[in-house]
């Protein structure tokens, strides 16, 4: 299996946000709220929703014994100020984004495989993937797998630069997974994405390096 690459990589792309004077992180709750609305598997109201509990259930203390702990309002506050911080460093979509996009799209067209971006890990994430390709089996597409990238690929390449996407099949089956992961891969590259993969049905696909990197509102509104 491919080893991630290392904040420190030489030829990462480090999310733009890393230069502010709030980069992400997962050390701290202003760097936590910039890891997120980087990421941007959530949207706004969630991660209200998500300070909620973690001011009003006392849990603050505990996620970050060395910070004091704020108002309701004040976190919100905060999230506010991450947001425009984000949106303000971050004006447009990156290129391996787009490309990325493009890939994903081409596989659903052309090869039949679904990507998903939802789940907190892998078996979560697996599983919502099959779960929306059977969904578009019910709406009569030909659907042979799937990819999937969960919540912490997302904080994973905001901190380094490197994306994992698994893959598996409708029927289950390991061989059928790897074909699923053959057929994507070359695609993935064609679009202009720098891709390893060992060729194993126990490894990921690995696209690094890879700027993960949107607004997090839209530019219109």
């Amino acid at each position: 299996m491919t080893t991630p690459a290392s904040p420190a990589h030489p030829e990462s792309h480090p999310h733009p946000t890393c230069a502010t004077e709030c980069p992400p992180s997962d050390e701290s709750f202003a760097g936590s709220l910039m890891l997120d609305v980087a990421a941007g598997l959530d949207d706004e109201d969630m991660l209200r929703e998500r300070i909620s509990d973690l001011v009003t259930t006392g849990e603050f203390p505990e996620v970050h014994p060395d910070e004091p702990e704020p108002t309701l309002a004040e976190a919100y506050d905060r999230l506010e100020q991450t947001i425009r911080l984000h949106d303000a460093t971050v004006t447009e979509v990156s290129d391996d984004l787009v490309a990325l996009t493009t890939a994903i799209h081409s596989l659903g067209q052309e090869s039949g495989i679904v990507t998903s971006f939802s789940g907190f890990d892998a078996q979560e994430a697996a599983n919502d993937a099959y779960a929306a390709a059977v969904e578009m089996q019910g709406d009569g597409h030909t659907v042979r797998g799937y990819l999937w990238v969960h919540q912490q690929d997302l904080q994973r390449v905001v901190l380094t630069g490197t994306l994992l996407m698994g893959f598996g099949a409708m029927s289950g089956e390991d061989a059928d997974g790897v074909e699923i992961a053959r057929t994507a891969v070359p695609v993935l590259r064609a679009a202009g994405l720098a891709v390893e993969w060992d060729g194993t049905a126990g490894s990921r696909i690995v696209l690094h390096p890879f700027e993960w990197s949107m607004p997090f509102r839209d530019p219109e509104e």
